[in-house]
């Protein structure tokens, strides 16, 4: 699989995920730090797209919004249950009930407290359970995630990711985000381009493909994208590149 070439940036509409894409994984996701050299590189991004960026997470915008503190961005968290446009307070898309989460909030939890090293990670209207420092419990996860989302088929279903499963409610995803999106201004009449990592990107990958845009795979394993990079760090050297070749 190549490499994506430099895009002129003033042609494209940019969707970025975080974890894993833009920034290293942390062993928890509390631990994740942003340095400020990826804060200017966004800014510039977003400039040079005349707004046309957005950052497309399995985290809240909330949290999003704390690590990364550029509120002229984009966001929808939560693999496209939220939306966050610029100025704006921030949409769910589609209705959600806590009371139907609130059993399965403590299963996990009993399971988290019987190991310890996995985390369970409460995003209000979904929940993750990672078990990066434990990889050996990723089937046991699994199968525990499952079993609780079973009650509620076409209602809740799973979303894996990279050292991780969430129970989320179903009817939106990332290629949704893309969709959306690329309707409306500034993003509409560019060339779409997605860049994640893991298969909760894969929504992503497939939207773009359709759209005759650019789908970028990050690290290893099978995918629907068109190109890949080995690691974060050489997406951001790709991005500082094709930021210069906009310069010119």
């Amino acid at each position: 699989m190549s490499q994506p070439e430099p895009q002129q940036l003033s042609r494209v509409a940019l969707f970025l995920d975080f974890d894993g894409t833009l920034i290293e994984f942390a062993e928890t996701p509390m631990a994740v730090q942003v340095p400020a050299e990826l804060r200017t590189l966004l800014t510039d991004l977003h400039v040079a797209t005349d707004g046309a960026l957005a950052i497309v997470s399995g985290r809240s915008v909330d949290v999003l919004d704390a690590l990364l503190a550029l509120p002229f961005l984009h966001l929808a968290g939560l693999h496209g249950l939220q939306r966050r446009a610029p100025g704006q307070r921030v949409k769910l898309t589609v209705r959600t009930d806590d009371g139907r989460l609130s059993g399965i909030r403590a299963s996990l939890q009993a399971f988290v407290d019987a190991h310890p090293l996995c985390v369970l990670e409460d995003k209000r209207v979904s929940l993750a359970l990672h078990v990066r420092r434990a990889p050996e419990m990723a089937g046991e996860a699994q199968a525990l995630c499952s079993a609780l989302i079973a009650p509620h088929t076409g209602e809740l279903e799973l979303q894996s990711g990279v050292d991780v499963v969430e129970i989320r409610p179903t009817g939106a995803d990332k290629g949704s985000v893309v969709g959306d999106l690329m309707t409306i201004h500034p993003f509409c009449g560019r060339r779409p381009i997605f860049i994640g990592d893991d298969q909760t990107d894969e929504h992503g990958f497939r939207a773009v493909n359709r759209l005759d845009g650019l789908s970028v795979k990050i690290g290893k394993g099978q995918t629907d994208a068109v190109c890949r990079l080995p690691s974060p760090e050489d997406l951001l050297r790709w991005l500082r590149r094709t930021l210069s070749v906009g310069e010119q």
